[in-house]
């Protein structure tokens, strides 16, 4: 818990590469510790170390495959590493968890987009604003 909590708070200060080393630690100290791989992800995300962020992430669904949040991320760092159709699969996984999530439906059109499948984006952008107004 200790080296969890300073995790945090160093994430908080912006101290992305102590974050890291302690939330190492903690993972060290149990394996299990989901919170732990979930936030050494968004940490490694902020180091732009993408290729890092993705391993935890897939540690993260591989430990609890409800994990919604971290398909959704894993869908974004999957877009940074120019991996589109991968990015679309972690959206749609989102969807089919939650399919009133906006964020997702947006990302998704932002990926296809990038594939060109612009008929595809116009949908998912419709389904997006839909969903959360203060997307207009």
């Amino acid at each position: 818990d200790t080296y969890y909590n300073r995790a945090i708070a160093k994430h908080i200060l912006k101290d992305y590469k102590g974050a890291l080393k302690d939330y190492t630690k903690v993972i060290e100290l149990n394996s299990s510790n989901i919170d732990a791989y979930y936030n050494r992800a968004v940490t490694k995300e902020a180091l732009k170390d993408y290729k890092g962020a993705l391993k935890d992430y897939t540690k993260v669904i591989e430990l609890d495959e409800t994990y919604i949040e971290a398909y959704g991320n894993r869908g974004i760092v999957k877009d940074n590493l120019k991996d589109y159709k991968g990015a679309i699969e972690d959206y749609n996984k989102v969807i089919e968890l939650d399919n009133s999530d906006a964020g997702a439906y947006y990302n998704r059109a932002i990926a296809k987009e990038s594939l060109k499948d612009y008929k595809g984006a116009d949908a998912d952008y419709a389904k997006a604003i839909k969903l959360d107004k203060n997307l207009q």
